[in-house]
């Protein structure tokens, strides 16, 4: 099943500047919050963009997570713009940090920096495995709809040669469900072109692809 976020983050980059999109989900009567925010490419404004997206919170909750519990001493990890806002800080963090939330909290920055580092090395892999492909990831991004995600999905399982299938309806471009089951009223249709168990990671690409035009 697809895990829907609360909270969100999604970053264009361009030669000239990173459109940074924050969204966060509504709750009962609270509406959903988007705010979308552009850097240019100069270092400074990158340095800025590193702070806006969480760097000084990472800090702070490394250094609760050392012992330090001195409000005073933890926003004055902040860095750059956010440095205005040390005595708003201060008083956020004037409360109860004791050996549990801190065992918990370096259990989970723990957690965070492994699968970071289990991304990275996936990603590494993949640039590997991509690079006679470069030009069809090229090509499928620029479709509507298309990620670099889903395009590196659809060149792992066609090979990007759509010639291993007799004809277009053989790949599983049908709707499903989010556990990439199809909904009872493609059954036949799939039991009848040869589709229904095949290329299920396919499916979820396709689902993935269409999602955002539904949302529009």
């Amino acid at each position: 099943m697809e895990v829907i976020h609360p909270r969100c983050a999604g970053v264009d980059v361009s030669k000239k500047d990173a459109k940074v999109c924050v969204r966060v989900q509504g709750r009962g009567s609270r509406p959903t919050r988007s705010t979308v925010t552009t850097w240019d490419s100069m270092t400074a404004r990158i340095l800025d963009l590193r702070e806006h997206l969480g760097v000084p919170g990472r800090l702070m909750l490394q250094a609760l997570v050392e012992g330090e519990n001195d409000p005073v001493a933890l926003a004055n990890l902040a860095q750059r713009s956010l440095r205005s806002k040390i005595p708003e800080l201060t008083k956020a963090l004037n409360g109860r940090f004791h050996d549990h939330h801190r065992f918990m909290a370096a259990l989970y920055l723990h957690r965070i920096d492994a699968h970071t580092a289990d991304i990275n090395d996936l990603s590494a892999r993949i640039e590997e495995a991509i690079a006679p492909f470069l030009l069809a990831r090229e090509i499928l991004v620029s479709i509507p709809g298309f990620s670099r995600t889903v395009a590196e999905v659809f060149i792992a399982e066609t090979g990007a040669d759509m010639s291993v299938f007799p004809t277009a309806g053989h790949t599983p471009t049908s709707p499903r469900n989010t556990d990439g089951s199809l909904p009872a009223r493609s059954v036949q249709s799939a039991r009848r072109i040869g589709t229904r168990h095949a290329h299920r990671s396919l499916a979820h690409a396709h689902h993935r692809r269409a999602l955002p035009g539904s949302r529009t």
